[in-house]
């Protein structure tokens, strides 16, 4: 379920109240700021980028198959376009409508939600509402985004997914960084405002409650940053209100060897994955009598997972050679 507005022709919303009351164990995988690195091109040859996210990711589900109180959820935190040579296949004007390579494959590798990045505007509003609708099997999201009228019927606020029962609400933001938004139709506000509104709202709803934000670690990043990072914005929430924060924007690679304490503000624990595919990140969540506790938090290197053969070979071999 999307989650649009309250008005009588916006989107139905549940009764509030928690609604799971058994033990539950979430495991989540992320990663951010793929760029289209989708392969990676080298002089002694090609190497598998996504297609080893995506063996690990399946490997994941196949052991939380069949379980009514254990799953699996992947989030991909934005930037998924603009950087590679996949890029040229969506202005292939061969077909009617443009492909997104990496939204193509993502819903095929089975991504539950994404959140928009900065770069993912690089081409237009009308192109990213064409790429959406037609690859994109999941929820994209940025509750920042104002009077984005072409992509408001693709793009969302927040989704709530529901799993065996358990509730998971989900917020999107976007940095306005680096964006090239035509200000006189568009705009990107400041995310802060947005998301205590937004978390008050949908808190109420869910069991779990995480933020997918495309908008930096902190201000003193070393990277273009706009408004607030994950830091500020951990600070400005209600402490606890928010059970995860998964970034993106500045490539930051957070709780590489487990969740490290400096990365919990306010009580929130806050992850990011690097960039371009290089690491995967997990994040394991336990729910217990109505009570969310991240159990730990930590980075799988690309290098170090198995290729899933099927993948490379019927997916992303394909889409390689439509680019040629």
């Amino acid at each position: 379920m999307c989650i649009r507005d309250r008005t009588p022709g916006g989107t139905f919303l549940p009764e509030p109240g928690r609604f799971y009351s058994q033990d539950f164990s979430l495991r989540i995988f992320h990663f951010n700021d793929l760029h289209g690195h989708l392969m990676d091109f080298k002089r002694d040859g090609e190497r598998a980028i996504l297609s080893r996210l995506a063996w690990k990711i399946q490997s994941a589900r196949q052991a939380y198959l069949g379980k009514s109180d254990e799953a699996v959820l992947v989030f991909a935190a934005g930037d998924d376009c603009s950087g590679s040579i996949f890029d040229e296949i969506m202005m292939d004007t061969s077909q009617d409508y443009p492909n997104h390579p990496g939204y193509l494959l993502y819903s095929k590798m089975g991504v539950d939600v994404a959140g928009l990045g900065n770069h993912d505007l690089d081409r237009g509003l009308s192109f990213l509402a064409d790429v959406i609708r037609h690859n994109a099997r999941f929820p994209v999201l940025a509750a920042n985004l104002s009077s984005c009228s072409q992509i408001s019927d693709f793009c969302y606020p927040a989704a709530l997914l529901e799993l065996n029962g358990l509730r998971v609400g989900i917020i999107g933001l976007v940095t306005r960084a680096e964006t090239h938004l035509n200000p006189d139709i568009s705009q990107i506000v400041h995310p802060i405002p947005v998301a205590q509104n937004l978390v008050s709202a949908v808190r109420p709803l869910c069991d779990v409650m995480i933020i997918i934000s495309h908008l930096g670690h902190k201000l003193t990043s070393p990277v273009p940053m706009a408004d607030a990072g994950d830091v500020e914005l951990a600070q400005s929430l209600p402490p606890h209100s928010v059970d995860l924060i998964i970034g993106g924007h500045s490539h930051t690679a957070l709780n590489a060897d487990g969740l490290c304490e400096k990365n919990i503000i306010n009580g929130i624990p806050i992850v990011q994955s690097g960039a371009h595919g290089t690491k995967l990140g997990k994040v394991e969540l336990k729910i217990l009598k109505k009570t969310v506790s991240v159990l730990d938090a930590l980075l799988f290197h690309g290098s170090g997972v198995a290729v899933d053969l099927d993948c490379e070979e019927d997916e992303v071999v394909p889409v390689r050679r439509r680019g040629r």
